[in-house]
């Protein structure tokens, strides 16, 4: 305007208010709260003091709504089946006469302050995932509508209690997964190691999935989770076992040698069965003895001298160790006791017969594959007391050597019949290659009988095993002086 003075005052409907004299054309007054809390107009005047002065003319001043700005929502997120609440619109330019609107419905709106509304929420509005458009309206005059304010309506985070199955068998065909739990909807998903199997919603506690056999490979521990649609976070972790496979219980066919010889030295002994694995362990009367693994049908097992000081007849079991394995039937391993009658005779060595060609004794002696009868200076048996240098010509020495010890006995019979073990020799356990053993226990005739075998079927690894046994029995002395 014009006309003011550093004395004028700015009226409010009548009342005077805090005036600041600008200059003679411009004032500005204090106008409070209280001044505009109704809608509606106010006159405004201003008032020069005497002498002279007066009141000017009056203007009209409009009191109309805010625009209402919505700055947060308390909460901004709920979960699906949660019970109601009251919901907090943050914001400014709120009134009386404001009004909430929920997804467009207007809603009863409790006015707090100028910066806050409230609205209850009913536990019907919030059963599926999604969100609420929240929104202000102040009325007219002025007024208008807010800026969209989004609540989030999460589905819950799910909860995993067990699994059925609880495990499964490493090298299993394709399975059916079951997770029983609480929080499942419509689109959750089991999460197999990372990865998302395709999955059925049977219902709020329950979800199925197929596993395909290639996470079933090999024993390993899997993790799992689930992940409900528009949820709030992941569920937590179950640990799923793929156990390895169950070993099956041995089963014991029978020995390579079900039997041994008292004060025997060690006795390696083949275990033959079903269902061995490595790890499977022979017991002798319950107690483990070393043990070497062939494979599913084959162990072999080594009897320490301790176990055959006895005579007797002892059990033999194999034990498998877990998951699965246990114990196997008891098969009987025969500890015998020495012979008290053993009939020996002076083993001689072949220089010695070499040396008395005119006094050797007189009967039958086999030469590779024949049968020869013994007289003085024959060069038939000096060839083969001779030896050479072949696997058949030490052996043909060496048996050539001990059949014409045996003929110098008076009985051939009781001879032939006695154990390698009455000569006092340090003799483990010999496997030839037809499977044969020779030991301790083994017969002399028996002996003679395997030699003539391994020679006429020309068996060169079984000559030489048996040419060490004949280089312990036969002696070694030109001069008579005999084992």
């Amino acid at each position: 305007g014009n006309g003011f003075v550093p004395t004028s005052v700015v009226k409010w409907n009548g009342i005077a208010r805090r005036t600041v004299y600008v200059s003679d054309k411009r004032v500005t007054a204090e106008i409070t709260d209280m001044d505009v809390e109704s809608i509606g107009s106010a006159s405004v005047t201003v008032e020069n003091p005497s002498p002279g002065g007066g009141i000017s003319a009056s203007l009209v001043f409009q009191i109309i709504y805010p625009v209402p700005t919505i700055v947060s929502l308390n909460p901004n997120v709920v979960t699906v089946g949660g019970t109601g609440f009251t919901q907090i619109i943050n914001g400014v330019g709120y009134t009386p006469a404001s009004i909430v609107r929920w997804n467009g419905l207007a809603r009863p709106t409790t006015f707090v302050s100028r910066t806050e509304l409230r609205v209850e929420v009913r536990t019907e509005e919030i059963v599926s995932a999604g969100t609420a458009a929240i929104t202000v309206t102040n009325p007219t005059p002025g007024g208008g509508v807010s800026n969209n304010a989004l609540l989030e309506i999460r589905n819950p985070v799910p909860k995993l209690t067990s699994t059925i199955p609880a495990s499964i068998v490493a090298g299993s065909l394709r399975f059916t997964l079951v997770l029983i739990g609480s929080g499942f909807v419509q689109g959750a998903s089991i999460i197999w190691n990372g990865q998302a199997l395709l999955t059925t919603f049977v219902s709020s506690t329950e979800l199925r999935a197929e596993v395909p056999d290639t996470e079933l490979a090999a024993p390993s521990v899997a993790s799992l989770t689930v992940v409900n649609p528009f949820a709030a976070g992941v569920s937590n972790v179950l640990q799923f076992n793929i156990t390895p496979k169950p070993n099956p219980v041995p089963v014991v066919e029978g020995l390579s040698s079900s039997s041994g010889l008292e004060g025997d030295p060690d006795l390696t002994i083949g275990v033959n069965g079903l269902g061995f694995v490595s790890g499977s362990t022979v017991n002798w009367m319950g107690s483990p003895r070393p043990t070497t693994f062939v494979n599913a049908n084959r162990l072999m097992v080594t009897i320490s001298p301790a176990d055959l000081i006895v005579p007797g007849t002892f059990n033999l079991t194999v034990v498998s160790p877990g998951p699965g394995g246990g114990a196997s039937n008891a098969v009987q391993f025969v500890v015998r006791a020495k012979m008290t009658n053993c009939q020996t005779v002076c083993m001689q060595s072949a220089d010695y017969y070499l040396q008395n060609l005119s006094r050797l004794p007189r009967g039958m002696v086999w030469i590779n594959r024949i049968l020869y009868s013994v007289t003085s200076g024959n060069l038939i048996i000096k060839k083969a007391l001779e030896g050479g240098d072949t696997d058949v010509q030490q052996l043909t020495r060496e048996y050539t050597t001990t059949q014409l010890s045996i003929l110098e006995t008076n009985s051939i019979p009781g001879a032939l019949n006695a154990e390698l073990s009455c000569y006092r020799i340090t003799l483990g356990q010999v496997t030839l290659s037809n499977g044969e053993i020779i030991s301790r226990q083994t017969r002399l005739s028996d002996l003679f009988n395997a030699t003539r075998v391994a020679i006429t079927d020309n068996r060169s690894a079984d000559m030489l095993l048996l040419l060490k046994i004949y280089q312990l029995i036969n002696g070694n002395d030109p001069l008579n002086r005999c084992r």
